[in-house]
C-alpha cells in the first residue's frame, strides 16, 4: 500500500512544485538569519491585512456572542506567519491527497489564520458533540454531500474563503470556552495566552501540556530551527493589549 502510494505521489510531483519547493527552503533559512524579535514589517502587514477587512470581520462578529478583540488575538500571530511563507508555498499536491486520503496523508496549513483539515474537522467534531454550540454553529458541520472526498473538497473550499476562516476562528473560541470552562485563570490576558496556545498548539492535546508549550519559543519557524523565536502567546497578547483601552 505505501509502494502505491509513493508511485502516485512520484507521478503528481511536477517539476515547478520542487522548483517552488527549492525556492521555499532558500526563503527560510534567508529568513531564519533575520533578528527573531523584531518584526515590525510583519506586524504592520498583519495590522493592514485585518484592517483591510474589518468589515467583513464585522458582519460576522454580530453573528455570535464572542469578543472581536479575544477572537481575533487568538488567530493574529498566524498572519505574521502567512507573510513570511504565503509565497514559497504551493498546496495543489497536498489539496489533491487530502481530498482522495484523508489527513493521514495529507494535512497543512491554510489561509491568513493558517488552519489545517484537521483542525476543521476537530471542530466539526465538536459541534456534533456539544448540544449547546449547535444552533450558532451547527453550519459549520452540515454538507450537502455524504460522501467523504466530496465533503473533503468542501472543507478545502471552505478553508481557502477568508469568511469561512472567520467562522472557524469564532467556532474554535466558543469551544474553548467549553472545554476550558473549568480552569481559573488570574486575569483575561491569562485566559488568552492559554486559549492562543491551545489554538496554535493542538486543543485536543493535553492541559498540561498546553500550559508546558505556553512558554515555549518556538514561533515562527518552529522548536526545531535553533534560533532565538518568540512564544506564540506573546504576539496575541501583543495584539490585544492594543485593542483595549
Amino acid at each position: 500500500m505505501i509502494k502505491i502510494i509513493w508511485l502516485w505521489i512520484t507521478k503528481l510531483v511536477t517539476t515547478k512544485m520542487i522548483r517552488n519547493c527549492l525556492f521555499f527552503l532558500t526563503g527560510l533559512l534567508c529568513l531564519a538569519a533575520t533578528e527573531p524579535k523584531k518584526y515590525h514589517a510583519e506586524i504592520k502587514s498583519a495590522d493592514q491585512f485585518l484592517s483591510a477587512h474589518q468589515q467583513d470581520i464585522n458582519d460576522i462578529t454580530i453573528r455570535f456572542h464572542s469578543p472581536k478583540s479575544e477572537v481575533m488575538a487568538i488567530v493574529y500571530p498566524e498572519l505574521l506567519r502567512y507573510n513570511l511563507f504565503r509565497d514559497f508555498l504551493e498546496t495543489a499536491l497536498l489539496e489533491e491527497l487530502y481530498v482522495k486520503g484523508g489527513v493521514s496523508i495529507a494535512d497543512f496549513s491554510i489561509g491568513p489564520f493558517q488552519m489545517k483539515p484537521s483542525f476543521v474537522e476537530d471542530l466539526e467534531f465538536h459541534i456534533e458533540h456539544i448540544p449547546a454550540l449547535q444552533n450558532e454553529f451547527g453550519f459549520i458541520a452540515t454538507y450537502q454531500s455524504l460522501n467523504e472526498n466530496h465533503i473533503r473538497n468542501e472543507r478545502l473550499k471552505r478553508l481557502k474563503s477568508f469568511e469561512w476562516q472567520i467562522y472557524y476562528a469564532y467556532c474554535y473560541y466558543a469551544i474553548a470556552q467549553d472545554c476550558y470552562a473549568g480552569l481559573t485563570f488570574k486575569n483575561k490576558s491569562d485566559q488568552i495566552a492559554f486559549f492562543a496556545t491551545a489554538y496554535n498548539f493542538g486543543f485536543n492535546r493535553a492541559i498540561d501540556d498546553i500550559n508546558s508549550w505556553i512558554t515555549v519559543k518556538a514561533f515562527p519557524y518552529g522548536k526545531k530551527v535553533p534560533m532565538d523565536q518568540l512564544s506564540y502567546h506573546s504576539l496575541s497578547l501583543h495584539y490585544f493589549h492594543r485593542c483595549i483601552p
